[in-house]
């Protein structure tokens, strides 16, 4: 059976891929925990989660701008791949290996489905800029994603 990668677990263990559908709301708040979109802190509690495969085409303009990264997702991952080279050769060995990671988790996104939110009918990215340039790249259909939805709040104020 096919896990989850180990950064994108539940309370420190990893998940079933096949399993990923059935979590709760509150569960997917624990995998996503706190992301930093476009260097600002939004809380993960702040929205309703779920699992879905979003068609790839639906995310090419979820940039914090709307718009798609310059040059478009194939040009940003062209531009990765040669970032993480001349990392990996300035000492950063973090990044080694990266692409073929990345080849790997095209095969089956569940591995370590990306974040995003919907606003106004609108998906924006959390987290998983790289996984999904490498998807683009790749030319896959779709992707696993944890999707959140702004949570109603009553202004009891009033």
């Amino acid at each position: 059976m096919r896990t989850t990668a180990l950064d994108c677990n539940l309370d420190g263990e990893p998940l079933l891929t096949t399993q990923l559908h059935t979590l709760s709301s509150d569960e997917i708040v624990r995998v996503v925990g706190n992301q930093s979109p476009g260097g600002q802190d939004e809380d993960a509690d702040d929205y309703s989660w779920s699992f879905q495969r979003i068609r790839l085409e639906d995310l090419r303009c979820c940039n914090e701008d709307g718009e798609e990264p310059e040059g478009g997702w194939k040009a940003a991952f062209a531009r990765h791949l040669k970032s993480d080279a001349e990392a990996v050769a300035a000492g950063s060995p973090e990044y080694a290996g990266r692409a073929e990671w990345i080849e790997e988790w095209c095969k089956d996104t569940a591995m370590y489905p990306i974040f995003v939110v919907v606003e106004d009918g609108q998906y924006r990215i959390w987290d998983g800029y790289h996984r999904l340039a490498g998807a683009f790249w790749h030319g896959i259909e779709d992707v696993a994603a944890f999707v959140g939805a702004p949570k109603l709040s009553l202004d009891l104020a009033r």
